[in-house]
């Protein structure tokens, strides 16, 4: 039985409770005092209905099944007194008689059943006293804290779950990558990049594609690694918007095969949100096969949909394209160009300006704001200012070195 079953059984208690407390309104003492039993029984089942709809969490199986037994209890009692009512009310055929008349003749009937009344009455008494004692327990300090240690086990089970297939998607990983450029970043440069109109253009009209061209040594990998940085901060607090990147490296292209690096995007998704159904039936799936299986490009592009679509907004940045072969690259962003169609996927790339690597860019079907990377101005002075003041430090520190060294 389900929790919702157990609160419509409590539902269905209270409303017969309240439908025999109305029938035997009016009877003699004897019956009256039932009724009172009765009284008693409605208010701790809605005192219990109360209870359980503020509960933080669902009842273990073990306590629907004490739940409901109880409520049987009471729906069986409760069944019983109202078969007593309808037999006496079969008696009093009498349509001359009003209902107050009915309610007579039921107390006089039942007048001359005593032990029934006794027992019914015993019985309401029994629940009364089995339904309190099951809701003082279920708030008790030992109760909560094993719940509370159930819970804690039971969402730890599922962490490492959320962790095996995490891993089992890729072992791919550009975060350190990603932070030792920013180190090596000469602050307050690239300024210039943000401020473009390409950029702000790019930022400001989702589904569209900025491509940064530059010759090598230009700085375009500093440049992904601003934008990157740029946007985890403007979105940090959006949990709507999701920014994923791709740092391709020639020496590395066996393992970052267009499958991996989708894959890779994936587990960027969603390591922060709870998994959807569909990825979570995949990671089944395959671990049933040989070790070694991993998934088609056909089926990460269907959770990627999926889980793109769960967002607002999503930013993926891939620097150094062109480093793999021109089969996979075109291979990969043609996959990405397919997505952004059908949702807000924006798309920053950074490649070398030869003229072939533009036409899959030119067929992609979406706006594509181009924008040369180049040694710029206020970079080569900010960096020079940078050298020159450690270089005076240097200076600085050298004399006072020499003489600890030497202090004759």
């Amino acid at each position: 039985m389900s929790l919702r079953v157990g609160f419509g059984d409590i539902v269905k208690a209270i409303s017969l409770a309240k439908q025999v407390v109305t029938t035997y309104r009016g009877a003699p003492n004897q019956v009256k005092e039932l009724a009172d039993e009765i009284s008693g029984l409605l208010g701790i089942l809605e005192g219990a209905y109360d209870i359980l709809q503020r509960r933080d969490r669902d009842l273990a199986e073990y306590e629907r099944n004490t739940l409901f037994s109880i409520l049987q209890g009471y729906t069986t009692t409760l069944n019983k007194l109202g078969k007593m009512y309808n037999e006496n009310h079969t008696l009093a055929t009498d349509a001359s008689h009003g209902i107050g008349s009915h309610a007579r003749k039921i107390g006089k009937r039942l007048v001359f059943e005593p032990d029934a009344i006794k027992d019914c009455r015993q019985e309401i008494i029994h629940s009364n006293a089995m339904l309190s004692s099951f809701m003082g327990l279920l708030n008790t300090p030992v109760v909560l804290e094993t719940h509370r240690k159930v819970d804690t086990l039971v969402e730890h089970k599922s962490a490492q779950e959320d962790q095996q297939l995490l891993a089992w998607l890729t072992q791919l990983d550009f975060g350190k990558q990603h932070t030792d450029r920013l180190r090596r970043r000469q602050p307050g440069t690239g300024t210039w990049l943000i401020a473009s109109e390409q950029f702000q253009a790019w930022l400001d009209q989702p589904q569209t594609t900025l491509l940064c061209a530059g010759m090598p040594g230009a700085g375009k990998s500093f440049i992904a690694s601003i934008t990157i940085d740029y946007l985890q901060q403007v979105y940090a607090h959006d949990q709507e918007t999701c920014i994923a990147f791709l740092l391709c490296d020639f020496n590395s292209q066996q393992e970052q095969c267009p499958e991996d690096l989708l894959a890779n995007l994936l587990k960027q998704l969603i390591q922060n949100r709870p998994i959807l159904t569909d990825l979570q039936e995949l990671f089944l799936q395959y671990k049933s096969k040989p070790p070694g299986c991993r998934p088609m490009m056909d089926e990460l592009l269907g959770c990627l949909a999926t889980e793109i679509s769960s967002y607002e907004r999503v930013f993926v940045a891939i620097d150094a394209l062109d480093e793999y072969k021109t089969e996979n690259w075109t291979k990969l962003l043609e996959a990405i160009f397919g997505l952004q169609h059908a949702s807000k996927l924006n798309v920053f790339v950074t490649l070398r300006p030869i003229q072939e690597n533009f036409s899959v860019f030119d067929e992609s079907g979406t706006t594509v704001h181009v924008l040369e990377i180049r040694a710029h101005q206020d970079d080569i002075d900010k960096f020079l200012d940078r050298k020159i003041t450690d270089n005076l430090h240097f200076l600085k520190r050298q004399p006072q070195e020499e003489r600890e060294k030497d202090p004759n």
